[in-house]
């Protein structure tokens, strides 16, 4: 899935990541230790926010706002 920046969500057997002008992270080295893992990103808006599924101390939907 890909936004108007550019911006794409890319997926690999280590897990989800983000795609920003060429520079690819994996989605679960940006959020805080301790915090669910980040299992498959579905969406992201213009403002970078990513809807994301999460299992671990809280399991589900999760909304990843950019900092």
């Amino acid at each position: 899935m890909e936004n108007a920046l550019q911006r794409s969500l890319p997926r690999s057997d280590s897990g989800p990541y983000i795609d920003s002008g060429g520079t690819v992270q994996n989605l679960n080295t940006l959020i805080p230790a301790g915090s669910p893992t980040i299992q498959d990103a579905t969406a992201i808006n213009n403002n970078g926010q990513i809807v994301a599924s999460a299992t671990g101390s809280t399991s589900g939907a999760v909304l990843l706002n950019p900092s």
